[in-house]
This record gives C-alpha cells, structure tokens and sequence, in this order.
C-alpha cells in the first residue's frame, strides 16, 4: 500500500503560479438533427417566452442638449 507522501507527490510538483490556459467558450452543435440540438431548440423556446424585453421610455432619458 503507497503512503500519503507517495500518493500526492504529483500534485506537489506543480508550480502554483503559471498562468492558466485561456478558457474557450462552449460551441454546440448547430446540425439541428441530434437529440442535443432538438433540446437546445426546446428550452431556447422556453426562455424566449419569459425573456424580459427593455422598453424605452420617452422623455425620461432624452438629450441633454436639447435644452440648449
């Protein structure tokens, strides 16, 4: 049976202070087809019927120059 010394001498050898890769975001499948795509399709369906469109509201935020 390894020791505990034995068992985490891995992560000892890494050096805490180098950069980390940069992150890529997530691409997903755009074939349409798939049983991820048809799901995707779904919640994004889903969300768009609750999703919270900004109105604007005339004479609130007008320019400010036009009181000049």
């Amino acid at each position: 049976m390894p020791t505990a010394s034995k068992l985490y001498r891995a992560f000892r050898d890494v050096p805490t202070n180098h950069p980390l890769p940069p992150l890529v975001p997530y691409a997903r499948c755009t074939c349409g087809a798939c049983r991820d795509c048809r799901d995707n399709a779904k919640w994004d369906r889903i969300f768009a019927k609750h999703e919270i469109k900004e109105r604007e509201e005339p004479g609130f935020y007008g320019c400010a120059l036009n009181d000049l």
